[in-house]
């Protein structure tokens, strides 16, 4: 491989995966101390990686909402009946807090980094909030391990919020916007913001595998 092609690919791999300190709260990471520092009308890195990112001084979008599965699930599945979990080690040992958050990695999720750029806080899980306005105004996370477009996928692991679902929970979140901060504001909020979908490897999965969703039969491979 030519030098220049590795130059470049590290140089993208820093970009992207900006150091941190361990924080207490995942929501902190954009306004702890330890990480930006805002003292200063232009906030940046107290690392060594202040010189390849820094943060906006405000948002760039007013909020993030992610739909999905496990790839994008922050801590949805904690709340249900199944046996796709992340709440235990060493999923987190390489989080923020060192611990398991419900996240299917041993770290960050690509939209926590998504956040990050935004300049956002890691938004909550939609069964993690208690449904302040204050908690779902920058965005919420409604995504759940398991979850497929075909409503049965990943029903042999227990509950999930579906695809279907999880748009429901976006119709109330919105419902909830608009009865609180009224029609314009929530126009504004929603037309503006990012929404971000990570969904269907399950439906693939499953179609493979012998499972009680017998999406075999349901869905023909050529209707697939």
């Amino acid at each position: 491989m030519d030098f220049s092609v590795i130059k470049i690919l590290f140089i993208f791999i820093f970009a992207i995966y900006p150091q941190a300190n361990s924080l207490i709260y995942p929501q902190d990471l954009v306004t702890h101390n330890s990480i930006f520092d805002f003292s200063s009308s232009s906030p940046s890195f107290t690392s060594s990686s202040s010189s390849v990112f820094r943060p906006p001084t405000a948002p760039l979008v007013p909020a993030l909402f992610v739909i999905g599965d496990s790839s994008v699930d922050c801590g949805t599945n904690n709340f249900l009946g199944t046996f796709a979990r992340a709440d235990r080690l060493p999923y987190g040992r390489d989080f923020d807090t060192h611990q398991p958050t419900g996240r299917f990695c041993n770290g960050r999720i690509p939209v926590d980094y998504l956040a990050l750029r935004l300049g956002l806080p890691f938004v909550p899980s939609y069964l993690g909030q208690a449904g302040s306005i204050e908690e779902m105004i920058l965005g919420v996370n409604y995504a759940s391990a398991g979850a497929g477009i075909i409503f049965s996928s990943g029903s042999e692991l227990g509950q999930h919020i579906s695809l279907a679902q999880q748009i429901e929970q976006v119709t109330d979140t919105i419902q909830e916007f608009i009865v609180t901060i009224g029609d314009d504001a929530t126009t504004n909020l929603i037309s503006n913001s990012v929404f971000y979908i990570s969904i269907g490897s399950n439906d693939y999965i499953h179609y493979y595998l012998l499972n009680v969703s017998n999406v075999q039969s349901v869905y023909l491979p050529r209707k697939v």
